[in-house]
């Protein structure tokens, strides 16, 4: 996705009617935010075979050195502000950020704006980023551990390199590294006729290949 300013790109843009319609709003409601708080509007464009599509509009704040967003919600008639650094983090999923917000105290909702309401949901954002940072460290330490500990060893991969598993002597260390966990799994792996023969020397850990 490529991203522009209105100043840099609106001279030139051409957009349906529904289109031009939604963005004139957001340049209105953006113009009542900039009386509280600096925002612009950002473009997106979608890049194919050369060309760029306009995708939407949102618009843009800054906080701390983290861009946040707002729009409004003519439905609900109120201002909705979010950030979208967290998704970008590794190791952290949603499951986790809902974990993070429900110990976070949300903030009243935005009905009329003011720049005290806006400064409350900014702070608020910013405690589920530093949260999140912080298991998302926690959790890309705990797959380096791992990682180096398999080192190696011959660790057949798949899934992308996100699945493997190691085989020796007849035992099989299986594992997943998913966002948040790394599942492990051992079990046998002789592969052996159903004889009487084959599970006494098994069971007496004699069986020879």
């Amino acid at each position: 996705m490529k991203k522009y300013t209105i100043n840099e790109i609106l001279p030139v843009l051409e957009l349906s009617d529904y289109n031009q319609k939604s963005l004139t709003e957001i340049i209105k409601t953006s113009e009542k935010v900039n009386e509280f708080y600096p925002s612009e509007v950002i473009l997106n464009f979608q890049e194919e075979d050369g060309k760029e599509y306009y995708q939407y509009a949102e618009i843009k704040m800054k906080y701390k050195g983290y861009d946040f967003y707002i729009k409004y919600w003519e439905q609900k008639k109120k201002f909705i502000i979010y950030e979208d650094f967290t998704r970008t983090l590794k190791n952290v999923d949603r499951y986790t950020l809902a974990n993070i917000r429900e110990k976070v105290q949300e903030p009243q909702q935005i009905g009329v704006l003011s720049e005290k309401k806006i400064l409350n949901w900014f702070e608020y954002h910013l405690a589920i980023i530093k949260e999140a940072i912080k298991l998302n460290e926690e959790k890309g330490s705990e797959k380096d551990a791992f990682l180096k500990s398999i080192e190696g060893l011959p660790v057949k991969w798949w899934n992308e390199g996100k699945s493997g598993e190691i085989i020796q002597n007849g035992v099989k260390f299986s594992f997943t590294i998913s966002e948040t966990y790394i599942s492990k799994k051992i079990e046998i792996d002789y592969k052996v006729n159903n004889e009487l023969d084959a599970f006494l020397q098994l069971s007496k850990n004699q069986y020879n290949k």
